[in-house]
């Protein structure tokens, strides 16, 4: 793996465990639907952060 690659898999595992930290915490602070509406944002989140990474780590595996 490329440093770049490695790179961007540490960031993408920092941004994980920050959203799972997250969701947990509001999980057992928040009522029902608040919960459910920043699990539907992490999961947004977590798409707009994730392909970006997997479409860049890709670009830079086949180069």
């Amino acid at each position: 793996m490329t440093a770049q690659a490695e790179s961007a898999n540490r960031y993408l595992s920092f941004a994980l465990s920050i959203l799972a930290v997250g969701l947990g915490v509001g999980a057992i602070l928040l009522p029902l639907e608040a919960t459910v509406a920043i699990i539907a944002l992490g999961v947004v989140l977590l798409l707009v952060i994730h392909t970006p990474i997997t479409l860049l780590t890709a670009l830079l595996v086949l180069s």
